[in-house]
Order: C-alpha cells, then structure tokens, then sequence
C-alpha cells in the first residue's frame, strides 16, 4: 500500500515534469490542464413560455473547463421561472439545448458530467434552483432630526428570484478510484448563480472548486501546570471524503517569537482536532491548506490569542 509520502512526491513529480517540458517548447506559460472552453457566440433558439424574461449562466463541469454547461432559465419575475434549458457545446447528450428535470419545489437536476484527463477524474453534479419572493410593502415612519418633522413613507411591493446551485465534486487519480463513485476527494458546495439577462453580458463559468476558504480554530485547554492547544480545521462545503495527500501545514507560535510547533497534518485528522502542548501564554496560529484541485482563501492566521492558567485574571 502507498504512504501519504509517495503520493504527495508522485504529484509533485508529474507537475514538475510538465513544468519542465513548457520550457523545453520555449512557452512562458504552459497551463498544467487543458484550455478552457471559449464561450459561443449564442445559446441555441428554444422555445420560451409567453412573456418570457430569460435568464443565462454557466456552470464549470470540470476542474480543467474544458466543459461548460450553459443555462437559460425561462420565466419572469412575476411568475417566476418554471422551465431550465442546459446547453454543452459538442456534448453527446447535451449538444443541443435539454430541459432539466424538475426535482422538489423549484429545483432542476441533476446536469451530472464525468470528464477524464491523463491521470485524473472528475465527476460533477449540478442542482439549480430558483427562489421568488416578494420584498417591500409597507409603510414605516422617517423623522427630519433638523426640523423636527415626521414624514409617512410607503414603499412598493416588487418581486425578486434568486438562482442557486449545489454541486457535488468527486475528483481523483484514475488509480485511487474505486468503481464509479468512490472518488479521494468527494465534497458538496453550494454557490449562488450570476445571471445575466443579455449573452454577451454572461462571465467566467460558477466553478465548485474556486472560492473556497479553509480556516483553523484554535481552543486553549488547562492541564494542570500545562497547557495545550486544540486545532479543529474547517473547509466552508460538505465534506464526504478528502485524500490522503490534502495536507494542512500547520505553525503555532508564541506572540512574537518562533514557532513551538510547524506541522503538516492529514485534513480528514485536523477536522477531528489535534492537540498540541504549549505553555500558558499569546499565540496566533497560522496555516495553509493544500488539496488539488480546490482554490481560494486556503492559507491564514488567527489574531492574537490567550491561554491562560485556571482562575489568572
């Protein structure tokens, strides 16, 4: 059986490989997977209810964007939108505009794509929904500090939907997976969908795996004449399953002095909570989080904080 060790080096291999190789073929830049897709210039001609506002956006299928999924939602503001058409450009299922089943209340779904690239696997899932609800109404009182006066201000009703997706990412190396569905790293995001009313207005594709952020609670505990501190890490999705090579690196220092402890822990250990021994004290604790292929606010520090002996003011 591989250690954490070997994995983390064979990743580390490959990357440097293709690194090395962009500067044998003279490029500057050579991006470790494929191009992203270019966007059309156009969603297909479908049909659309009477009195149809449409709404567009796009949703990233894989890790490497080479896969868009385009969305139209069909509808208005006063009736809501009750129909969704997705669109992948070149797709044997989706090449031409399909309309997602409706799940449970306004949800549509799910839009689920597997897409393989050298050693790697990606699969995933996409819920949309669409929420309408009506804001405003009312009147409320606005008083003039200056001249002392009360002004009655009625405000009118309007309608607002909201469009939100849920995706779940599997994503691994073809030799880690077992079957079909059990991936390393398994995870589910939820993401709110930039809508536009014009195509040329539509921007980059919701991806699951950007934004994310990854954050590390500290929580001081007395040992008697010792002291020790728990570290609880967190990622901001619905963790199923993390690989053995997502790796938090881990520095607890004293209020400025050097670090007592700088250790790289398993994720799946630290959402559990480690211990580390510290003497009573200010600390801060910094980290960063490393889980190919998620990105975003993974690395930070804590403020300043005490650990403090039982019953020292």
């Amino acid at each position: 059986m591989r250690s954490r060790a070997h994995d983390r080096a064979c990743f580390v291999r490959r990357r440097c490989c293709m690194a090395a190789y962009a500067a044998m073929v003279g490029l500057m830049f050579m991006p470790l997977y494929r191009v992203q897709a270019a966007k059309p210039k156009a969603f297909p001609e479908v049909a659309l209810s009477a009195g149809s506002q449409p709404r567009y956006a796009a949703l990233a299928l894989d890790p490497w964007k080479s896969r868009v999924a385009y969305l139209l939602f069909d509808g208005n503001l006063a009736a809501g939108y009750a129909r969704v058409y997705a669109w992948i450009p070149d797709d044997a299922r989706y090449g031409r505009p399909v309309v997602l089943t409706r799940a449970e209340g306004s949800s549509f779904g799910p839009l689920d794509l597997r897409v393989e690239y050298e050693d790697e696997v990606s699969r995933v899932a996409w819920m949309v929904a669409t929420t309408k609800r009506t804001v405003g109404g009312g009147t409320h009182s606005r008083v003039n500090y200056a001249t002392g006066k009360t002004t009655t201000v009625t405000s009118e009703q309007r309608d607002v939907v909201g469009f939100s997706g849920t995706a779940n990412l599997a994503f691994g190396n073809r030799f880690d997976i077992v079957g079909q569905s059990d991936f390393p790293l398994d995870i589910m995001v939820n993401r709110n969908l930039a809508v536009v009313t014009e195509w040329n207005k539509l921007g980059a594709p919701v991806a699951p795996w950007e934004n994310l952020s990854y954050s590390v609670q500290p929580r001081a505990q007395a040992v008697g004449e010792d002291a020790r501190i728990v570290l609880t890490g967190t990622l901001n999705a619905t963790i199923r399953s993390l690989p053995e090579e997502a790796l938090v690196d881990v520095k607890v220092r004293p209020y400025l002095e050097d670090p007592i402890a700088s250790t790289s822990y398993a994720a799946e250990d630290l959402s559990r909570g480690v211990a580390v021994s510290a003497p009573y004290g200010w600390y801060t604790v910094s980290w960063n989080f490393e889980c190919a292929p998620l990105s975003g606010r993974l690395t930070g520090t804590t403020r300043v904080f005490p650990v403090s002996k039982p019953g020292a003011p």
